[in-house]
């Protein structure tokens, strides 16, 4: 999760450059996508951002689950982030 956003960001609108983007699924489970997001270090959730651009990553990788104590926050599939980066790159950064 080395690679800032805005880089991608600008280069997706130049409309010049293709980018190919080994998304870092070890970095983000191991640091950042965790069982209890509230865990989480705010170095780590800044590195995130950084790299996700904004904080709606958090929509993708968690949802709310019932349970019979009630609403529970579950992590999504590693496919469903991954995914979810794909369309970024697509609806966001114009690739």
């Amino acid at each position: 999760m080395q690679l800032d956003w805005t880089v991608i960001e600008t280069a997706g609108g130049s409309g010049v450059i293709d980018i190919f983007i080994n998304f870092p699924v070890v970095d983000v489970n191991r640091n950042v996508c965790w069982r209890n997001p509230k865990n989480v270090s705010e170095y780590n959730l800044n590195r995130m951002n950084r790299f996700w651009g904004d904080e709606s990553w958090k929509n993708v990788a968690y949802h709310e689950e019932q349970t019979l104590f009630g609403p529970e926050t579950v992590k999504g599939e590693n496919y469903d982030i991954a995914e979810g980066f794909r369309t970024r790159l697509k609806e966001v950064a114009q690739f």
